[in-house]
């Protein structure tokens, strides 16, 4: 090892090392976990037997929206300080959220897709279905928030489509990470010019075998 080489390992590059190191392990780790918890979805989507549910909305129902900072809404139904049930008003229920919030709708019922947990012998994953509501006019209202049950093949499809922004996310950490530890790499230069070749070929071999298995797997699907 050369003295100009002594001069580019200092304490400082090795914290950045270990730093960048860590933040790729979080991050990357947090891809992971998302996509297992798509697997497990689709997996219950189409394993499970689902029925509906309707829940009737009584005076005793507390209607909550609540508008956030970051322009995002979410509307709460709440029974005896218990909450049944929140979900986003941005999206599909942004006109609902409107009228609910400007007293122009009485909402009647929620009706939901769930199916029941065997082990816990209650209901799991409750998926809105329709709103039902009377509007000014006290005539009778159904809003139709899913189109098609969840275990039928338009709702998958549906679901695999809207999930597919996941990939341009995890290719970007995956290019960001493997520049990076190229950078580290060719940075160190505390080998052999053919050994630091094989260093570079693993690590775009490793990033690049990672983000296919995500493609793999969610073809398979």
């Amino acid at each position: 090892m050369t003295d100009s080489q002594d001069d580019k390992i200092t304490p400082s590059f090795i914290f950045q090392f270990i730093l960048c190191s860590f933040i790729s392990v979080v991050f990357l780790t947090s891809t992971y976990q998302e996509f297992s918890d798509y697997a497990q979805y689709m997996h219950i989507l189409k394993t499970k037997t689902w029925v509906k549910k309707d829940v009737e909305i009584s005076p005793k129902t507390e209607i909550e929206i609540f508008h956030f900072r970051n322009n995002q809404s979410e509307i709460t139904f709440k029974k005896d300080q218990q909450k049944i049930f929140s979900k986003s008003c941005n999206g599909q229920l942004e006109l609902i959220c409107k009228y609910i919030d400007n007293h122009e709708i009485q909402i009647i019922s929620l009706s939901f897709y769930t199916y029941l947990n065997q082990n816990k012998s209650n209901y799991d994953e409750f998926l809105l279905n329709t709103i039902t509501f009377k509007d000014q006019q006290e005539r009778l209202q159904v809003f139709p928030y899913m189109r098609y049950p969840p275990n039928s093949p338009q709702y998958i499809t549906e679901t695999k489509v809207a999930f597919r922004r996941f990939f341009i996310f995890a290719f970007i950490k995956h290019l960001v990470f493997a520049l990076m530890f190229l950078g580290f790499s060719i940075s160190f230069n505390l080998f052999s010019q053919s050994t630091q070749r094989i260093i570079h070929y693993f690590i775009i071999s490793v990033f690049t075998f990672s983000f296919l298995c995500f493609v793999l797997r969610y073809l398979l699907m």
